[in-house]
């Protein structure tokens, strides 16, 4: 307690000043009955060290009396066992801390030796048990489980215990007639000695086959989709090279057309011009176009090609006129082509 004997031997200072105040009580009834009882006492109790810290201590000791039975001291020893008792404290928190995270893990835990015996085990509300009927101190594997999942258990724990690793697999098994996917984990711990732990996944399974099926779905739609996209892409391309063949066609026939075909833009000048045209006016297809479409009349005429093509942009329906040009006398059917 780190006061000197000659302090408590010379009674300037009483022991009973440096127990703790909490178990002073305690520990004064129960020396007060043994010693009433003539018998020796044994306890432990804190104390206040002189530099203020606490320390425990084991005392063990007896009640001394004279001839008249009345007593004169107290004789004993008193060991000091702090670090003892902070070990044990340190056991205590450890034990109650594994045994919390034992609590919440969603596991169901099992120890086995090598001969598929149960040691114990620690439940989960989360996995079902196969049959519940079995012991699980003393209970054997092969009592627990279906014959075919007892003989893959009991590979796996001869499996851990030969290679010192951890070995995983998957089991099925049906309880309460609901068929339920498990994980099982079997890790040693010992030479002889195995940590099984099985988790219920059933849900996990089910969730990953329902994922499967909307993505086999999803694959399908977008197979379905593609091909009806391929099948509309070759459409639009049978599309084009029909329309490219008809305006060759229509290209050609134009162009041996045996009347004159000339095209003009919206602001009058030509921009097409055919053989028969040629022939008729004169002009070569490379003089015509780019012409405006009024140097093929005379000037006094001038004003009724400029009616035409304002009635053109106005209407849809052709136009048709007799008219002179600079050197014949010809019929001029005109009429609009929609830009759209």
């Amino acid at each position: 307690v780190g006061y000197p004997a000659s302090d408590y031997i010379n009674r300037r200072r009483n022991f009973s000043e440096v127990i703790h105040p909490d178990d002073l009580a305690e520990v004064s009834d129960k020396i007060a009955l043994k010693v009433s009882q003539k018998k020796p006492f044994m306890l432990e109790y804190r104390v206040i060290h002189r530099d203020g810290s606490i320390r425990w201590v084991y005392e063990k000791g007896r009640g001394v009396f004279d001839q008249n039975n009345d007593l004169v001291c107290l004789d004993g020893v008193i060991f000091d066992v702090t670090d003892r008792k902070l070990s044990e404290e340190a056991l205590r928190q450890s034990e109650s801390t594994n045994r919390a995270l034992f609590e919440s893990l969603p596991d169901f835990l099992m120890r086995m030796r090598a001969d598929g015996t149960y040691i114990n085990a620690a439940k989960s509300l989360e996995v079902q048990v196969y049959n519940d009927q079995v012991e699980f101190e003393g209970g054997h594997l092969f009592d627990s489980l279906p014959r075919p999942q007892a003989n893959q258990r009991f590979t796996a724990v001869q499996q851990a215990l030969r290679t010192g690793e951890l070995q995983l697999y998957e089991q099925q098994l049906v309880i309460n007639g609901e068929r339920r996917d498990e994980e099982v984990r079997v890790t040693p711990c010992g030479d002889e000695e195995v940590l099984v732990m099985v988790r219920d996944i059933t849900d996990r399974k089910r969730a990953e086959a329902e994922l499967k099926r909307l993505n086999h779905e999803l694959e399908a739609k977008v197979m379905q989709r593609t091909t009806q996209i391929q099948h509309t892409l070759d459409r639009l391309r049978q599309t084009k090279a029909d329309l490219e063949k008809s305006q060759q066609r229509l290209a050609l026939m134009v162009d041996r057309a045996p009347i004159g075909v000339i095209d003009w833009s919206p602001a009058g000048d030509i921009v097409g011009w055919n053989a028969a045209a040629e022939q008729i006016f004169g002009y070569t297809s490379a003089e015509a176009i780019g012409q405006k479409s009024t140097f093929l009349v005379a000037k006094d005429l001038h004003g009724l090609v400029d009616d035409i093509f304002m009635g053109l942009r106005q209407q849809t329906s052709g136009t048709y006129s007799r008219n002179h040009n600079l050197t014949k006398l010809c019929l001029l059917y005109t009429s609009p082509i929609p830009l759209d």
